[in-house]
């Protein structure tokens, strides 16, 4: 009895932290044409390439979204 209980706890503990990871992830943007902050957060306020984007801002379960077209 008491190990499945404990099986029980695991398994909501486990599926508690996967929709908090879920709840906290950011999205990221990559636009070679935004005009804005240059902060990454929206697709006015881009990063503008590769190089400018703040890595270590970046976490698991993030997501970077990247716009499509050419680059000059």
């Amino acid at each position: 009895m008491k190990s499945s209980f404990n099986k029980f706890l695991f398994t909501a503990v486990i599926i508690s932290f996967q929709f908090t990871y879920q709840a906290n992830a950011t999205d990221w943007y990559v636009d070679n044409t935004a005009s804005g902050a240059n902060t990454g957060t929206s697709w006015t306020d881009a990063w503008q390439s590769f190089t400018d984007i703040s890595w270590g801002s970046i976490a698991p379960g993030d997501t970077v979204y990247i716009s499509g077209g050419t680059s000059n």
